[in-house]
C-alpha cells in the first residue's frame, strides 16, 4: 500500500464526519442523479463514510503507532473473553465480545470508530481491564463478524440490541457508554434516551454533522441544515446531547479533523450533568490512547471510579 493509498483510506475511513457533508455536496451539484429518497441519500453516505473492508494494519499507519502488535481477537493477547451474537431489530446477527475483568468494577459498552473490526481497538479493552473493568465491544453491522450491511442507518438499533444484551447477560442495571470517533454519535442518543440504563458517558473524537455541514455551507447553497435533516434525528449528536443529563467524559484535540477543542465545549454547554474536557491541543483526531497513553487511561479510571463509587444496585455476569 503506498502513500497515497493510505491517504485516501484516511480521508474516507476515519470517521467519515466530513465525507458524508461531501455525499451531500454531490446530490446538491447533480453527482448523484440517480438518488431519489432519503433512504438512497444516507445509503449512498453510508458507501463513502463507512470502511469496513479496512485493516488494523491499515489503521496502524494512519495513527502512527506500527509497534502495536495485530491480533484477531482477545485471545491472542492473553486476555479471556466470550464471544456471542446477537439480534438486532433488523435480525442482523452482531458479533458481540465479552471481556470480563476479575474485579468486575463496572461495565463499559465500547462503540468504535467507522474503520476496520472491532479487534483494531483492544487496546482500550486491554487498559480497561487491566484496571478490573468488564467490557462489552462490538461490531457494527456488514463489520467484522456481524452479518448486515454496513449502514449509518442502523448504528442506533446496532447499539440498542448490544444494550439490551448487555443488561441482561451482566445482570447490572445500569452501564457506562463509550463512543470513539462514529461511535459518539449512537452513544450520545442513547444516554439521552435511556438514561436509566446509562450512568455515564465517555466521547473520544466528537463527530458533529452540523459542524461538517457548516463547514461546507458555501457548497450547500448556505442552506446546511436542509441536508442534515435528510439523517435521522439519533444521528444528530448536536440535537441529542443538550438531553443526556449523565455525567460525561469528553476528550477533544487541537488538531482534530472534525470537531476541535474549540468546538466541543460549545457542544456540551447546554447539557445539565457535570462534562469534564480532557484536551490534547497538540493531537489529531482520537489519538489519545496511543499517543498520551498515561494521561488518557489516568483521566478515565478517575471519572470511572467516580461513576462507580456511588454504587451499583445491579449484579455482574
Amino acid at each position: 500500500m503506498g502513500s497515497g493509498d493510505v491517504g485516501v483510506w484516511a480521508m474516507r475511513g476515519l470517521v467519515g464526519g466530513r465525507c458524508l457533508i461531501l455525499a451531500a455536496v454531490a446530490v446538491l451539484l447533480g453527482g448523484c442523479g440517480s438518488i431519489t429518497s432519503v433512504d438512497e441519500f444516507v445509503e449512498f453516505a453510508s458507501e463513502i463514510a463507512l470502511a469496513p473492508d479496512s485493516t488494523c494494519e491499515e489503521l496502524k499507519v494512519v495513527y502512527g503507532v506500527p509497534h502495536l502488535p495485530t491480533v484477531d481477537n482477545p485471545g491472542e493477547v492473553n486476555i479471556r473473553y466470550e464471544e456471542h451474537y446477537v439480534t438486532t431489530g433488523n435480525g442482523a446477527q452482531l458479533r458481540v465480545w465479552y471481556v470480563p475483568a476479575d474485579a468486575d468494577r463496572g461495565t463499559i459498552v465500547f462503540s468504535n470508530g467507522a474503520v476496520a473490526n472491532m479487534s483494531c481497538f483492544l487496546l482500550e479493552t486491554y487498559m480497561l481491564r487491566y484496571d478490573g473493568w468488564s467490557v462489552v465491544m462490538y461490531d457494527y453491522e456488514g463489520f467484522g463478524g456481524s452479518t448486515g450491511d454496513a449502514s449509518l442507518a442502523t448504528l442506533y438499533v446496532d447499539l440498542e440490541a448490544v444494550l439490551d444484551w448487555t443488561l441482561e447477560y451482566t445482570g447490572r442495571e445500569q452501564v457506562t457508554l463509550m463512543g470513539v470517533s462514529l461511535g459518539s454519535i449512537p452513544s450520545v442518543s442513547h444516554a439521552a434516551l435511556r438514561p436509566d440504563d446509562v450512568n455515564a458517558v465517555i466521547l473520544d473524537g466528537v463527530i458533529s454533522l452540523r459542524i461538517e455541514a457548516e463547514r461546507f455551507a458555501y457548497l450547500l447553497a448556505n442552506d446546511a441544515e436542509r441536508y442534515i435533516r435528510l439523517f435521522d434525528t439519533t444521528l444528530l449528536l448536536d440535537d441529542q446531547i443538550s438531553g443526556v443529563t449523565q455525567p460525561m467524559l469528553v476528550y477533544t484535540y487541537g488538531k482534530d479533523e472534525y470537531a476541535t477543542s474549540a468546538h466541543v465545549p460549545e457542544l456540551v454547554a447546554d447539557c445539565p450533568g457535570d462534562v469534564k474536557i480532557v484536551d490534547y491541543p497538540n493531537l489529531p483526531h482520537a489519538r489519545g490512547p496511543y499517543l498520551e497513553t498515561a494521561t488518557y487511561f489516568h483521566e478515565l479510571e478517575e471519572f470511572l471510579t467516580s461513576i462507580w463509587s456511588k454504587g451499583d444496585e445491579g449484579g455482574s455476569g
